[in-house]
């Protein structure tokens, strides 16, 4: 049975609110194991059984949590420096101002282990990030794929971060997730602009090699 038969299948018992929240993960990498772990569940699926289905995906032995886990609790001078270069040179080809890379912790949060132009009250809002939460990279990780915020004043979905965005001069946004050799995602790029970008489209293949050197960094440490 394909996914989308799946992901029907299981809407005619699940509540809205997981059936929103289901439909973020339509397209992730990990998709076919969290609706193995849907599909087991007993009458009505809650949002709460998406909560527990993502937590046990994402901490399995060998899962990109475990994988994660493995480098942060491994971070060397070398890897934090590696880290920087990778994030200057995407800053730089993006024509970016600032920028930030984040790796999963060991409570399934995107937390960051490298930044530049940052200063704290940003980094404190942003420590750690929810999977399911409204911020570029948080959405980055549930599609899989790259989320572009083209103007954070214009994104209804980025209420609750604009006001700490604004203090940060921030206008728009690109995050892009960091895969492994199986295209697990083990963290994030983002960069950061502060004026408004032209269109979501914005230095697409640029950014698309940046997170490839990024995820080159995390894949050599973690082993």
């Amino acid at each position: 049975m394909g996914i989308d038969a799946r992901i029907a299948r299981l809407s005619g018992r699940a509540s809205h609110e997981a059936w929103v929240q289901l439909q973020r993960f339509r397209h992730h990498p990990q998709i076919e194991r969290l609706l193995a772990y849907l599909e087991d569940v007993e009458g009505t699926v809650s949002l709460a059984d998406i909560d527990n289905a993502v937590r046990h995906v994402f901490r399995g032995e060998g899962t990109m949590r475990a994988a994660s886990a493995d480098i942060f609790h491994s971070l060397s001078s070398q890897f934090v420096q590696e880290l920087h270069e990778a994030l200057e040179a995407a800053i730089s080809l993006q024509g970016a101002d600032k920028g930030n890379i984040q790796i999963i912790d060991d409570n399934s949060q995107l937390r960051i282990v490298a930044q530049r132009g940052f200063e704290r009250d940003f980094l404190k809002h942003f420590a750690f990030v929810r999977f399911d939460g409204s911020s570029a990279c948080a959405k980055a990780f549930r599609a899989g794929a790259p989320v572009v915020v083209t103007d954070v004043r214009e994104d209804p979905s980025f209420n609750d971060h604009l006001a700490i965005m604004q203090a940060a001069g921030i206008r728009a946004v690109q995050s892009i997730p960091l895969l492994d050799a199986s295209d697990r995602v083990i963290g994030m790029l983002s960069v950061h602009f502060r004026t408004p970008l032209p269109s979501p489209e914005w230095r697409t293949e640029s950014l698309q090699l940046s997170a490839a050197r990024a995820a080159a960094v995390l894949r050599r440490h973690s082993t």
